[in-house]
């Protein structure tokens, strides 16, 4: 068994996603699947065979489980798209898979510790669809190489009938962020709550609070966002490795607040 990415849920399931692909090699047949666990006497309930939506070169790479618990939707930072299982019949659909949200940026180069991370034949690493994450009615991704962190609602995931042009027209560009590799939500048992970043470049996470709806009045100062906040609260956000972080712009000149810097004197 190849466990990339081990899983409890808000329901405390545990779930292993094995990819199949021994040595970050092809995939191999009947190897890729997702496995539930009982926590409570280490018995495996059941397997699901990710066969029909595992390509040969696909790399499996997070789990994450709707509200409902219904579904599971697995990222592939190898051939990108996201895979959406239906839990109760077994069912697989590889959905996104020609997105460029799901994919790495062009042209985007990942630093860790200042050192550009590059392949064994010095090209750039190249990692599509990772980390991912459920929270407050949607589906949160974001590819590995790349600053974007886009979402959408869980029901145009799920819901068979859409068309694949009903879900593409359904993803939200989030905004910027920094690298991150694994998402994931803290939250309450409806997964109503906050979502953590990990932070490649930075060594750290970065925490997200999206829908909070609380806005503010913005300026440049020193080249960075200063925003003032209707509760008297400033923030100040730097242009750094990092970039500008998440921001909703409306026509006067009023921001959401998205992934905030917590200042001392906030």
């Amino acid at each position: 068994m190849n466990a990339q990415s081990v899983f409890i849920d808000h329901m405390e399931r545990l779930w292993v996603l094995d990819v199949g692909a021994a040595f970050l090699g092809n995939v191999t047949k009947k190897g890729p699947k997702l496995v539930l666990v009982d926590m409570e006497n280490d018995n495996v309930e059941r397997v699901y065979d990710l066969d029909d939506i595992a390509e040969t070169t696909s790399y499996l790479n997070d789990v994450r489980i709707s509200a409902d618990g219904n579904h599971a939707f697995i990222t592939d930072s190898n051939m990108g798209g996201i895979r959406v299982v239906d839990l109760i019949s077994g069912a697989g659909r590889v959905l996104l898979e020609d997105d460029p949200s799901t994919h790495a940026e062009p042209g985007f180069v990942t630093s860790v510790e200042g050192q550009p991370m590059l392949l064994a034949n010095d090209k750039p690493a190249a990692f599509a669809s990772d980390g991912i994450a459920v929270l407050n009615g949607y589906v949160y991704y974001h590819a590995c190489t790349g600053r974007t962190l886009y979402r959408i609602e869980e029901s145009l995931l799920t819901d068979t009938t859409k068309t694949k042009k009903e879900i593409q027209a359904g993803i939200e560009m989030v905004g910027l962020s920094g690298v991150p590799d694994g998402l994931v939500t803290a939250g309450d048992a409806s997964l109503q709550g906050t979502l953590y970043m990990t932070a490649i470049e930075k060594d750290g996470i970065a925490i997200s609070e999206y829908g909070n709806g609380e806005k503010g009045k913005w300026k440049i100062k020193d080249g960075n966002l200063e925003i003032t906040w209707e509760s008297g609260s400033t923030d100040y956000w730097f242009n750094g490795v990092m970039g500008f972080q998440r921001l909703f712009k409306d026509k006067n000149k009023s921001y959401t607040s998205g992934i905030r810097k917590l200042l001392n004197n906030r």
